[in-house]
């Protein structure tokens, strides 16, 4: 009975280990979007402000609107280590099918940066994402949505030390480097819950056998 515990509970844990691993493979895109070309009229002078390398929830963004935030990075970037990161993701609240209609553009003054923008088929913590070289400290993100219902959507202006070339999700914080901490956490957790049981289960098979043993001498 013991062993066939042991085999369900190793099942289990395989499960687990496997759903980290999806979740590490994330659906991720780079740049799936057409620039916006200026800072729309509408953001001039009401800019919201949002933290470098932090998510943002644009809730309920109205069709045919932007929101604009205006973010300043701090003592930590070195243009000549770092890169600029604009990304975007659907969240918990977001629906993508409404989501792909959303484009977020990343300025600094009135240039154009660049763009990220979802697909339908992206899910929560899928992320479009793009890296630029930028000297500047301060920049603003804009969020159109050019579709026919409201939505919500994360949004994430930051910067990462690496390249252009190398740019990757792990570029973007709790986007890439963070889940592969989480594998690796839940793959020790994993090897631990394992080499216990194994060890359980071997200290009862062998006190199950030294019991037959004794019965059998008594015999």
């Amino acid at each position: 009975f013991f062993f066939i515990t042991l085999s369900t509970t190793m099942m289990k844990i395989v499960f687990i280990a496997l759903c980290l691993f999806a979740l590490a493979f994330a659906d991720d895109t780079k740049s799936n979007c057409t620039t916006v070309a200026t800072i729309p009229a509408s953001c001039t002078g009401t800019q919201n402000t949002a933290d470098p390398n932090e998510w943002v929830t644009v809730e309920n963004l109205a069709a045919g609107t932007n929101a604009c935030y205006s973010v300043t990075f701090d003592d930590g970037f070195d243009s000549s280590e770092d890169v600029y990161v604009l990304a975007t993701r659907n969240g918990d609240d977001g629906v993508p099918a409404s989501n792909a209609a959303v484009t977020t553009t990343g300025f600094t003054n009135t240039t154009v940066i660049g763009c990220v923008s979802l697909t339908a088929s992206q899910e929560e913590d899928d992320t479009d994402y793009l890296c630029s070289s930028q000297t500047a400290t301060a920049y603003y993100t804009v969020a159109s949505n050019a579709g026919a219902n409201a939505t919500t959507i994360d949004i994430y202006t930051g910067y990462a030390e690496g390249t252009v070339s190398d740019c990757t999700a792990s570029y973007v914080s709790s986007s890439g480097s963070s889940i592969w901490l989480w594998v690796v956490i839940g793959l020790v957790v994993v090897v631990i819950v394992v080499v216990i049981l194994a060890a359980v289960g071997g200290f009862l098979y062998m006190k199950k056998k030294k019991n037959s043993y004794q019965l059998y001498e008594d015999a």
